[in-house]
């Protein structure tokens, strides 16, 4: 049996929010359709040993089942896709909240393998990822600091209404 190289792709998020809260709206993945633009649902699956199972649904209609472990203590979130689309050969990752002095940083980190080890396959899967990570970090952002899923950046007037609202 061949071991596979595995690639890895780092994002890195401010949020202006509480370490609690941002969290929270990583972990509970029954909400992820309020917080992540592309989420239609999640479908829990159960519990094996530590770990959760669950489906998610996109908005695309693509769907896949990931296993999941939470630490609240250590504000992560460890996941591993059970079924990596092709050209992967596995996928996985960790979500962890990094509180700083004003807000957190939200690292998420994707672990991969692609079919033959192919260089260019991997870069053009880490380019696709990546996308998606920036598109998830920048839901739970605008989520995190504005309370609610838009689906384009907050103007002056949303920031002064969503002020306004929590007066």
């Amino acid at each position: 049996m061949v071991e596979l190289k595995i690639w890895t792709t780092r994002q890195r998020f401010k949020v202006a929010a509480l370490p609690k809260r941002v969290y929270e709206l990583v972990a509970d993945i029954e909400g992820w359709p309020t917080v992540f633009d592309t989420v239609a649902t999640v479908e829990p699956l159960g519990i094996e040993r530590a770990c959760e199972r669950f489906r998610i649904v996109e908005r695309s209609g693509n769907s896949w089942v990931s296993v999941r472990e939470a630490n609240p203590r250590r504000l992560q979130v460890r996941y591993r896709r059970t079924d990596a689309p092709t050209p992967l050969e596995s996928m996985a990752g960790v979500w962890r909240i990094e509180p700083k002095a004003v807000g957190v940083v939200v690292a998420l980190d994707h672990y991969f393998s692609v079919a033959d080890d192919d260089a260019e396959t991997a870069a053009e899967a880490g380019r696709r990822i990546t996308a998606i990570g920036a598109a998830m970090l920048g839901s739970l952002r605008r989520t995190a600091e504005f309370g609610v899923v838009t689906h384009h950046l907050p103007t002056p007037a949303d920031r002064a209404a969503q002020e306004r609202k929590a007066s």
